[in-house]
């Protein structure tokens, strides 16, 4: 375009043209968005309104947001429809939509639903994505005098989720997975919802979630499920908050029990090659033995089936849990590595552990 070639600083003199509407669009718009000029809505409504008054579409729609919006003019529903309604009657299919919502909502105009309906068939026609969005959900819901029309639901939302507009996703992905207007298919339903759940719906998240958490469409994925689960509790979706804490509780569980098996495993590995075992979990307790860290006690014990056997590659026995009184006592701790059923002899390795917990390493050389 033209004007895009113009020094910011002549802009002025074009939009002052009598036939430069595009020039003072343009101008009107860069005040709107801060583009290269200081943000400012009186500068971009009073620009606005040269050129929407020479009939430019696209720039009556615009007046008739900051209307609606309050911006740079006082909030004005019955104006912003004043310019929506020239735009939509020269064919832009934006003002038609936003014409649409104001008959459907009465806001700036006496409430008509089927002005609403007439003027959103205009610009869902004219391919616009979130009126497309706003005809199915009147299919669906047999509202506006429409009635209720799964098939025609499905084909306006499929033209607007093809569009990427989020709505249109959202309820594509729910016709989908409940099979109303097409035949069920849940893994499309999970690819539409993504799309919307991507976007920041968070309706979609949720149901992207439940998804996960079901295996419904997609594999199975707890972690998955609350991931999708926390961004719509962000934005405060409400049933998105007793699943979210119902998995995180399972998840805290599984962790436990997951840190627990490696523990075992641990003192399974430990116990096969002879490594010491971790003192801080598997201890003896002694009620004032006496007994010294480091040091070698000769002892005779007897063999009690009681008591599980963990061998070394060297033949040493390790030893968990154990209680005693006395080192002459420890005929409950020891177990023959050849399977022998009379009193052994054995050098048994100690260390003091917390709180004079005496912790039984190994036996040596017991016979």
């Amino acid at each position: 375009m033209v004007i895009a070639l113009v020094a910011v600083g002549s802009w002025a003199w074009v939009a002052k043209h009598p036939l430069a509407a595009e020039a003072q669009f343009d101008f009107a718009k860069r005040y709107e968005e801060g583009d290269g000029v200081p943000q400012d809505y009186s500068k971009a409504a009073y620009w606005y309104r040269k050129a929407a008054e020479q009939g430019h579409g696209n720039t009556q729609n615009n007046l008739g947001l900051l209307y609606k919006g309050g911006r740079g003019v006082p909030q004005d529903d019955a104006q912003a429809v004043v310019w929506w309604r020239k735009a939509a009657k020269q064919g832009y299919a934006a003002a038609q939509g936003n014409l649409a919502i104001a008959y459907s909502n009465g806001e700036g105009v006496a409430k008509d639903e089927a002005q609403a309906v007439a003027w959103c068939r205009k610009a869902a026609e004219q391919g616009n994505a979130r009126s497309q969005a706003s005809l199915g959900i009147l299919y669906a819901n047999g509202l506006g005098g429409l009635t209720k029309d799964d098939a025609q639901a499905f084909a306006w939302f499929q033209k607007a989720a093809i569009q990427g507009d989020a709505r249109g996703e959202a309820y594509l992905a729910s016709m989908y997975f409940d099979g109303s207007g097409v035949t069920k298919d849940t893994a499309q339903a999970v690819t539409w919802w993504r799309k919307a759940a991507e976007q920041g719906d968070a309706m979609s998240q949720y149901n992207l979630a439940v998804c996960y958490e079901k295996g419904d469409g997609v594999q199975q994925d707890d972690a998955q499920a609350i991931v999708w689960f926390q961004k719509a509790v962000a934005q405060g979706y409400e049933h998105a908050k007793e699943p979210l804490s119902r998995l995180l509780a399972k998840q805290q569980q599984e962790q436990e029990r997951m840190a627990a098996l490696k523990q075992q495993e641990q003192e399974r590995q430990e116990a096969i090659t002879g490594t010491p075992i971790d003192y801080a979990t598997l201890y003896a307790k002694t009620y004032g033995t006496g007994m010294e860290a480091g040091k070698r006690y000769q002892v005779i014990t007897k063999v009690n089936d009681d008591l599980t056997e963990l061998r070394s590659d060297k033949g040493d026995i390790i030893f968990g849990d154990h209680d005693f009184d006395e080192p002459t006592q420890m005929e409950q701790v020891i177990r023959s590595a050849v399977g022998r059923s009379d009193y052994l002899s054995c050098t048994v390795v100690v260390s003091m552990g917390y709180n004079n917990r005496i912790h039984i390493h190994r036996a040596e050389n017991c016979h």
